[in-house]
């Protein structure tokens, strides 16, 4: 006959069971935890030492070009800038379409309306307050005002260019032409500084891309950088026979960085 284990033996026998698969427990959970905050330690490097403001250069790249066509296309003939504020103001939020989309895409709502004589009173002395009533979007700022306004935006810019391509096309030869000065004067002052400042990030935080090779958006990024010191250099020098960088812009590049 085998005597029956007495309580005493059960608790020492399941004793070290139980701390084993308490250690195992803990120790998964410990491990995802540092999985978890090394991936978040990892993005949050990512967005502020690399895609962060790399989408901040772009953005500003983009706007600084956009701004120096439409500077020389107001010009008057005699070669003196004018520039109109509120033009610029109205420039620089309606021609954005991502800004127009974020207008559109708010709620139309209204908060409950406060009633009573104390309410009334309050409101015919200081005006309706941060409870009253929130006005509605204005039909300029729908989703059918911010289409139009973006078509209507993006045909003049499209239009602007061309004009401004144009002017640039007769800028070869000692360039000295009115678009071929107020061309060196921003890429020297914006345009090529912003590249370079891309192109340090490029380069000293390769580390924090998402990829195992450097993307061809990025590589095109570049050579358009490096092209373009070449460019600056032979300006420097007093040759003006070539007046656009010889490797095109990434137009991609913005909405790269946006997605990543």
């Amino acid at each position: 006959n085998v005597a029956a284990p007495t309580p005493q033996t059960v608790y020492y026998l399941a004793y070290p069971v139980i701390l084993a698969v308490g250690w195992v427990i803990t120790w998964v959970n410990t491990r995802r935890t540092e999985a978890v905050k090394g991936d978040m330690a990892r993005v949050n490097e990512q967005l502020k030492e690399f895609y962060g403001p790399l989408a901040s250069i772009t953005a500003a790249t983009h706007a600084s070009y956009e701004a120096m066509v439409r500077q020389f296309l107001e010009q008057p003939k005699d070669g003196a800038a004018v520039i109109r504020p509120m033009d610029v103001i109205h420039f620089d939020l309606s021609a954005s379409p991502p800004y127009l989309a974020s207008l559109a895409s708010r709620p139309t709502r209204t908060a409950p309306v406060p009633e009573g004589p104390e309410e009334n009173l309050r409101v015919a002395k200081l005006g309706p307050g941060p409870d009253g009533p929130i006005p509605e979007i204005p039909a300029s700022v729908t989703a059918d005002g911010v289409k139009e306004k973006a078509q209507e935006m993006q045909q003049r810019w499209e239009e602007q260019k061309k004009s401004w391509r144009a002017a640039k096309a007769t800028c070869a030869g000692d360039g000295q032409s009115p678009a071929a000065v107020h061309y060196r004067l921003w890429v020297r002052e914006v345009l090529q500084p912003f590249n370079e400042r891309a192109l340090e990030i490029l380069i000293r935080r390769a580390d924090l891309m998402d990829t195992t090779s450097v993307p061809v958006v990025f590589r095109q990024f570049e050579a358009h950088a490096l092209a373009f010191r070449t460019l600056l250099a032979r300006w420097n020098q007093g040759d003006f026979t070539q007046t656009s960088c010889a490797v095109k812009y990434p137009e991609a590049l913005a909405s790269y960085v946006g997605s990543e």
